[in-house]
């Protein structure tokens, strides 16, 4: 059995996966974080216990993040074979899918700078962070960043990026419409990709 692990990847490129989901909801409902609850972790958990030997599946980062313990263990004790295929055009800082208040986004930086306990934040907040480490705002446009999970293990999960990054340009005197400059800023990229 296998489970592909989409991470950071919006709702059209989901909507275009041939492969079967773990469970079959609404891409939209996979996304938003806000809206996760018991029943939620509860479902996807028993989806993955009822694995066939020869199933392939596939979840959202957002959705592993909620049954990490349940997918270890099923690495463990069943041969549950990860894959996690990563949007390598972000910095691992993706769009978010859902809506964002101001006030929520407030709280949320509130709380990303230590300004207010965890016990004092509101239940999106205590939601967002736990499945996003931190968020940016970029020409109205938010980004989450991940715990990253798949980093920090022994078992060594198959981590790849979706997207070849070993591209050549056979002409490259054409001139583009918008001008990009190469740093390691993640802001500046996150930009300049949006204008693109």
């Amino acid at each position: 059995m296998q489970l592909k692990i989409y991470k950071g990847f919006d709702y059209l490129f989901l909507c275009e996966l041939k492969e079967k989901p773990l469970i079959d909801s609404p891409i939209e409902s996979k996304l938003n974080v806000l809206k996760y609850d018991n029943k939620t972790r509860k479902n996807l958990a028993i989806a993955l216990l009822s694995l066939s030997d020869d199933d392939i599946v596939w979840i959202t980062y957002e959705e592993y993040t909620l049954i990490k313990s349940e997918v270890d263990e099923s690495i463990k004790n069943d041969g549950l074979v990860i894959k996690v295929l990563k949007n390598n055009l972000y910095p691992e800082y993706y769009p978010l899918s859902f809506e964002i208040t101001p006030e929520l986004f407030s709280e949320l930086i509130n709380r990303q700078e230590n300004l207010i306990k965890k016990e004092n934040e509101s239940l999106e907040c205590t939601k967002y962070f736990a499945i996003y480490n931190s968020i940016l705002q970029i020409n109205n446009t938010y980004y989450g960043s991940f715990y990253n999970y798949e980093f920090n293990r022994e078992d060594n999960i198959n981590s790849e990026c979706f997207y070849p990054s070993n591209i050549s340009i056979t002409n490259g005197n054409i001139p583009g419409d918008y001008s990009l400059f190469i740093n390691e800023d993640v802001e500046t990229y996150l930009r300049d990709l949006s204008k693109i």
